[in-house]
């Protein structure tokens, strides 16, 4: 199969994904709202699906690209954006502790997050977070882009990425730490990243187009997995589930290439900057909408629909007016020139 052809579903998956997250924190139970279901985890189905699409992605796209240039390029599209919002929301807090005993507190928490160290949450300490809570996908993410780098050196960069994460997730069962950095590089959604390092080498081979009926079956069992009603989305099945739904978005892609969902691809375009920013429009939002003479169900109901579609049209904003002005004066300024690629093939996260 060409690896350069454009996987146009792929960029609705990756809308749908971030989607997941917007909501998940939207419906949180927060002070003045009423709760919504506690058993409702959204955004894990979510990062679990752009995990495997980062597997995917990396490997569909970048098998022949030379080690330096891909982690340049990496680089530029992930680390800009993330920091700018991360520098954001620190700025946030940092307002917060000014009359706090220790005014630097948050500093060690902050570098760590900006050199992607897993580094436990001040607030949570049994949470592996960064400043920027949702970054901690992307801790996941940067060691997965080094090891594909140095597979790139050695030739084999599938096969050596695959190995290692396979080697320290075993590694962690047998053997559990409580360090942060090796409870992140064991942990069992790494194998999501080889799962779709797996896809990226069937579909290489051969088309999936005969696959498209796992498509419909593994967005039923997402949903399940997502609401609580399978177990949740910690247990295998959702595994399962998040591996499904990109085999069957890309079965999708060779069995109708031509199909097209026009709002869809906007909204994948900008699920990076939707994903890094939505947490920070609801701080505005939410007190806002906690105006709203409402109650109960109903309450839940409209603000979570405003919150959600208020925070992701933002998150576009942040996509045409910082993110893409950015990610192309970095290109300009650092990155040799080369053909344009399709927007499909760029990793969120």
């Amino acid at each position: 199969m060409d690896s350069g052809q454009t996987l146009v579903s792929l960029q609705y998956l990756r809308a749908i994904a971030a989607l997941l997250v917007v909501v998940h924190h939207v419906m949180n139970a927060r002070a003045g709202f009423a709760s919504s279901p506690a058993t409702a985890d959204l955004g894990r189905m979510g990062v679990m699906i752009f995990f495997v699409l980062s597997g995917f992605i990396i490997l569909h796209s970048s098998r022949h690209a030379r080690s330096g240039q891909f982690l340049l390029r990496r680089v530029i599209r992930v680390v800009p954006l993330y920091w700018l919002l991360t520098l954001v929301y620190f700025g946030i807090q940092f307002r917060n502790d000014l009359g706090s005993d220790d005014v630097w507190r948050r500093v060690p928490s902050l570098l760590a997050s900006l050199f992607f160290v897993p580094y436990p949450h001040l607030a949570m300490t049994d949470k592996i977070w960064p400043v920027l809570v949702q970054g901690w996908t992307l801790n996941f993410e940067m060691f997965f882009y080094a090891l594909f780098a140095v597979g790139l050196m050695l030739g084999r960069p599938g096969v050596f990425a695959a190995v290692v994460v396979v080697s320290l997730v075993g590694l962690g069962l047998v053997m559990p730490t409580t360090s942060p950095v090796m409870q992140t590089w064991t942990d069992p959604l790494m194998l999501l990243f080889v799962a779709g390092l797996v896809i990226a080498e069937m579909r290489a081979k051969r088309s999936l187009a005969g696959m498209v009926w796992v498509l419909p079956m593994s967005a039923v069992l997402a949903a399940a997995c997502a609401f609580g009603w399978a177990g949740g989305s910690a247990q295998p099945v959702a595994y399962f589930a998040a591996i499904g739904m990109v085999v069957g978005c890309v079965a999708l892609a060779d069995r109708a290439p031509s199909w097209r969902v026009p709002l869809l691809g906007p909204l994948g375009d900008a699920s990076y900057a939707i994903y890094l920013s939505h947490t920070i429009f609801l701080i505005a939002l939410l007190p806002m909408l906690r105006q709203l003479p409402l109650s109960g169900w109903l309450q839940v109901a409209v603000v979570s629909l405003l919150a959600a579609c208020l925070a992701t049209a933002l998150g576009v904003l942040v996509h045409y007016f910082v993110e893409r002005p950015l990610t192309r004066f970095l290109r300009h300024r650092f990155d040799r020139p080369s053909s344009p690629q399709s927007v499909s093939r760029e990793v969120p996260n």
